[in-house]
């Protein structure tokens, strides 16, 4: 054991050298730390004191409110004028871009509501880049699915994602649209704005 030891302690005197010679620092050759007489402790517990410092810079789950909070007042504003519940298009919008402006899909799809260029040519939305106009717009499709399918939340929802084909198929079988996953985080969304306000 002590043959080992000497060897870590030499192994290090080197190791400092090298590194100072390199560096230009004569100091550090000076210092020589101990041989390790156990084992080091679990990485867990190393990391568990950086914790709190690396929560504290950063918090999404206080972007995500913070930016909902930001957006709420033309969220309401626009789904008065779709004559639609606020709390589905808060869902809507965080389950299409997580209350983010600038998102795009990697099919090209734009803005907070996801909309798709050529959507926005036929539906003449306007710049679906400005929150404003993209919001509407958003809107202004899911409202024309609802009434579609006859104020039928699921298939409407699923129609907004997916077209047709989906909610079409789903009507004629009884059975729920392939795009479920996608109309229950929405209906999530619009349950948990009811009930906690924009904390997400």
């Amino acid at each position: 054991m002590a043959r080992r030891r000497a060897g870590f302690a030499k192994r290090v005197l080197a190791s400092c050298a090298c590194s100072c010679a390199i560096a230009g620092l004569a100091a550090c050759a000076t210092t020589v730390p101990k041989a390790p007489s156990g084992p080091s402790p679990a990485p867990s517990r190393r990391a568990s004191t950086n914790a709190p410092a690396l929560s504290a810079a950063r918090n999404p789950r206080a972007d995500t409110s913070q930016r909902c909070q930001d957006l709420l007042p033309l969220i309401r504003q626009v789904a008065a004028e779709a004559n639609m519940d606020a709390a589905l298009l808060v869902g809507l919008v965080r389950t299409e871009s997580n209350f983010r402006p600038d998102a795009k899909s990697p099919v090209g799809a734009l803005g907070l509501t996801q909309v798709m260029p050529l959507t926005g040519r036929a539906k003449k939305c306007g710049d679906l880049r400005d929150p404003a106009q993209n919001l509407r717009c958003g809107a202004r499709v899911l409202r024309a699915f609802l009434d579609w399918y006859k104020g039928d939340l699921y298939l409407g929802l699923s129609g907004y994602n997916a077209g047709h084909a989906m909610p079409d198929k789903a009507a004629r079988t009884s059975a729920l649209p392939a795009n479920a996953d996608y109309v229950e985080s929405v209906l999530w969304g619009r349950a948990r704005f009811r009930s906690k306000g924009c904390e997400f």
